[in-house]
């Protein structure tokens, strides 16, 4: 082979010049960095969104019994007094619901997200005025999870009927070992009404206050002390709690030493309800129940969104006639359902 002319001042030494005397050698070369990026491509995590590290710090308290404001005045309040003297906090939300409460601190960037656990869980220990009912306080870590996956089941259905189904879908869902959370939105909270005729309290000298108080200390859930044994302590509960209509029409009002004389039944419509929206989803028309479906830390969307799609195939052989059953969003592209 014809060597190239020697140009004054050009070196022919180093790995370039030696590959360039040498043509199977760059070929070699980019064919292990072609399988080489090939067979790293199987192993790289495929991310919508990239994954962080958690950033949220939350406090959870029970509470048996109390209603959402005794969990206000009781719980939330003093531990959102402590949290308001931390440094590194960026913003604190709390929920107040029926026996429990969920005090959440955002933390800032640049804060030790380890030394603000410790330091919130600290505060929370230090507080002395909460009531002597409540369990104890859990304080940890919280990542935030990535939806990958959102769906919309709707058809001609009652709302208590489209709420069982899409509890019976959400059950089916995470029967696949790779769905590991499934949130349900749409779906109001269910609630017993209790409504009493004027002419009823009047006809029996009772007010509203009266049937309120009845039925407030005859369907309870409340701790009721800890006792010592020699294996442990035992937390001691009342409970009374009631959930269905036809529970609670039996609860008394009136009695004497002969026994029950009048019940709830007796004078007020009891049946079972939902509480007040504050927003409806619809689909075509419909009301409908969305599904928004999470990833676990050690998952891709593709891989949540393959078990999702499998599962639906199942779950539209078994929905009732009319009902449907719809992918809206899926980061977890190139799935088709």
């Amino acid at each position: 082979m014809k060597q190239p002319a020697h140009v004054p001042g050009y070196s022919h030494h180093g790995p370039v010049a030696w590959m360039a005397r040498h043509g199977v050698a760059p070929n070699l070369l980019m064919a292990f960095l072609i399988i080489g990026g090939l067979l790293m491509s199987l192993t790289i995590r495929k991310e919508f969104i990239p994954p962080y590290e958690a950033d949220v710090v939350r406090v959870e308290v029970s509470y048996p019994g109390a209603t959402p404001a005794e969990m206000e005045q009781g719980v939330v309040l003093p531990v959102e007094n402590e949290l308001a003297g931390l440094d590194g906090i960026k913003e604190v939300s709390s929920r107040a619901s029926q026996g429990s409460a969920r005090i959440s601190a955002e933390l800032e960037n640049s804060t030790d997200k380890q030394q603000a656990y410790q330091d919130i869980q600290q505060a929370v220990n230090r507080i002395t005025t909460f009531p002597d009912q409540i369990e104890r306080p859990v304080v940890k870590l919280a990542g935030r999870s990535i939806s990958v996956m959102e769906m919309a089941l709707f058809g001609p259905l009652n709302t208590f009927e489209l709420k069982r189904l899409a509890e019976k879908v959400k059950d089916a869902l995470l029967e696949s070992g790779q769905i590991t959370k499934v949130v349900l939105t749409g779906t109001p909270a269910e609630e017993i009404h209790v409504d009493v005729p004027q002419s009823e309290l009047q006809r029996y000298n009772l007010t509203l206050s009266d049937v309120a108080q009845a039925i407030g200390n005859n369907a309870v859930e409340q701790g009721a002390g800890t006792v010592r044994t020699p294996g442990g302590d035992l937390l001691v509960t009342l409970d009374d709690r009631r959930y269905w209509a036809d529970e609670f029409k039996d609860v008394p009002l009136l009695a004497d030493g002969g026994g029950v004389r009048l019940s709830v039944g007796d004078v007020a419509t009891v049946k079972e309800g939902f509480s007040e929206a504050n927003r409806i989803i619809t689909y075509n028309g419909q009301e409908a129940v969305r599904f928004d479906i999470y990833r676990a830390e050690d998952q891709t969307p593709l891989t949540v969104t393959e078990a999702a799609r499998e599962k639906l195939e199942e779950i539209r052989t078994w929905l009732p006639p009319g009902v449907e059953i719809v992918v809206t969003g899926n980061d977890g592209k190139p799935t088709r359902c």
